[in-house]
């Protein structure tokens, strides 16, 4: 198999949710980091199934399932957080 890839370079300014869960124990110092991204051709970019729409485009374009699981696992450990030694939990 042989291929070609253009790539373009394009900086935006974007917003991150951020949180943070403490560790304890004799694994406080190590962390784990949890990141999803919400869509990334949901705005028309090209790629996008309606391009030059600029709007959220539900369904192939952008299920959000990693965002989704994130919110999950947040919610899970800010409701039960596990016992004894722990690592800190991250997202970005």
């Amino acid at each position: 198999v042989r291929g070609e890839v253009a790539l373009e370079r394009e900086e935006r300014v974007l917003c991150n949710l951020i949180g943070r869960l403490p560790g304890a124990g004799a694994l406080a110092g190590e962390a784990v980091v949890l990141g999803a991204h919400l869509d990334h051709l949901g705005f028309g970019q090209r790629g996008s199934m309606k391009p030059g729409e600029r709007v959220l485009h539900p369904g192939a374009d952008d299920t959000a399932s990693g965002v989704a699981g994130l919110l999950v696992l947040a919610r899970r450990f800010c409701l039960t957080p596990p016992a004894g030694p722990r690592r800190i939990v991250a997202s970005r």
